[in-house]
């Protein structure tokens, strides 16, 4: 499939250059970490209407020594164009994260080239982001725009199981064309019951800057469906 195949050669080719690239004085030093993403989310679909709505929550927590710890609340409303391609308007807000506040004002836009068998994927999203530092003897916020690209592969496995494949790319506005993090995941998605489906992968995160920083993560989403 020439989709499957060009999905693969983006996802290799912008995690090599992620991973060679260099950075001004940037130090041969690479820090690990280890951590746990829990996800419960719904969607709710209307049959009347080409729209869906996504609630979830996502509770974070890890660090070297297990420093930190944050929930992340999220809303998006999709507009589906077929059932394989939706454009989606959303917000994120965290609870701060080592002394940091972070929300997120987001458009993102998700087609899949395939319907059933390998389905090759890909996701773009557009974020303007915003961070309140109270670490500072007074607080201050800074705001900046990021791009996310994000191919995506499901393998059939079984019935009710697919492989999932993917890696997202984050070019941030301060360092244009230069890849500043960069996830990775593999795992397995199950679909437990018809409006009911369980995620469970390894995300491996990689900061990119004067030192590199790696996150291990298990990855752990609870999605349920239901129609109004």
């Amino acid at each position: 499939m020439k989709q499957t195949r060009w999905i693969s050669v983006v996802l290799v080719a912008l995690s090599v250059q992620a991973y060679s690239q260099t950075f001004e004085g940037n130090a041969p030093t690479v820090e690990h970490e280890a951590s746990v993403w829990a996800r419960a989310g719904v969607q709710l679909l209307f049959d009347s209407l080409p729209l869906s709505l996504t609630l979830d929550t996502q509770l974070r927590a890890g660090g070297k020594q297990a420093e930190f710890q944050t929930l992340q609340g999220r809303v998006h409303l999709n507009y589906h164009f077929s059932p394989q391609t939706s454009v989606s308007v959303g917000g994120i807000a965290f609870t701060p994260q080592r002394g940091i506040a972070t929300n997120i004002a987001l458009l993102q836009a998700i087609h899949s080239f395939a319907s059933e068998g390998v389905q090759p994927a890909l996701r773009i999203r557009w974020d303007y982001r915003w961070q309140t530092n109270y670490n500072l003897p007074a607080a201050t916020t800074q705001a900046s725009w990021r791009l996310r690209l994000q191919p995506i592969l499901l393998v059939p496995i079984a019935q009710s199981l697919k492989l999932l494949l993917n890696n997202e790319f984050f070019f941030e506005e301060q360092s244009p064309w230069l890849i500043d993090e960069n996830r990775f995941q593999v795992g397995l998605q199950w679909k437990v019951a018809s409006n009911l489906s369980l995620l469970t992968a390894y995300q491996n995160r990689a900061f990119f800057g004067e030192k590199t920083r790696i996150e291990h993560t298990l990855f752990l989403v609870w999605l349920w469906g239901l129609r109004i």
